[in-house]
């Protein structure tokens, strides 16, 4: 694991003892394409960073390579702008260059710092693609795991060649999920799904059309996990954006 910068976006309230936490969860679509704006508006990584006011900002998609990342770090300490308040911990895809990845950073004195980290928490094939970062936080009682995940797409339609690919992901994912509770852990579970929850959250959706595109399994994965005990969902009546995408 390295060290560095992450982002903004969808916004979840974790209770620990009495205090809550803000995480924030963005698929940033590529790192090297937003970064030159956030130093823009925000003058540095660090600033940007701080800017978000939160605990922990989750990001998926950031296609960079470890190289990269150490390269850029070495550039920004030599500048004084490293987000020296920030603990950051990435998973890589060493699969293809400029394809997926995942990057937890957790801001120093939240509260939050993990005990442990890991991004080889679902076997080889999926970690692999650096999809998965996994932290566990000494939050009372029992402990906290965050799980920050980019899921796989299935693959284009009609053919969806990755659905079985997907689908084994998935199962993964829920087993640790199941296995970190059996431990007395909370399990916090975000990221980038690839699955829509209803159709006012899949684009399809805009033209009329009642099929979502998604097959039974993937939407009922998703349907199991809202309806597990103590759900923390949010937007789930009230989404605060709306776009092209109903997104």
């Amino acid at each position: 694991m390295a060290a560095a910068p992450a982002a903004s976006a969808h916004a979840t309230r974790v209770p620990a003892k009495a205090a809550s936490h803000r995480i924030l969860t963005w698929n940033c679509a590529g790192w090297a394409a937003v970064e030159p704006q956030a130093r823009r508006q925000h003058g540095s990584l660090a600033a940007f960073l701080d800017h978000t006011l939160a605990d922990v900002v989750l990001v998926q998609e950031h296609k960079l390579t470890r190289d990269k990342v150490k390269r850029e770090l070495a550039m920004l300490n030599a500048r004084g702008e490293a987000a020296s308040g920030w603990e950051t911990y990435w998973a890589f895809s060493t699969t293809k260059t400029g394809y997926s990845g995942t990057l937890t950073a957790v801001r120093k004195g939240s509260g939050l710092e993990p005990v442990e980290a890991a991004s080889d928490a679902l076997g080889r094939e999926f970690d692999d693609e650096g999809r998965c970062v996994l932290t566990r936080h000494g939050v009372s009682p029992g402990g906290m795991t965050l799980v920050n995940v980019y899921t796989p797409n299935g693959g284009d339609r009609p053919a969806r060649a990755r659905l079985a690919f997907k689908l084994h992901f998935l199962a993964r994912l829920r087993a640790l999920i199941d296995s970190e509770r059996a431990a007395g852990r909370r399990v916090v579970l975000a990221g980038d799904l690839n699955i829509p929850r209803s159709a006012r959250d899949a684009f399809w959706s805009a033209d009329g059309s009642s099929e979502l595109g998604y097959s039974d399994e993937e939407t009922g994965w998703l349907a199991a996990i809202c309806g597990a005990d103590d759900p923390m969902t949010t937007l789930r009546y009230a989404p605060t954006w709306t776009c092209h995408r109903r997104c």
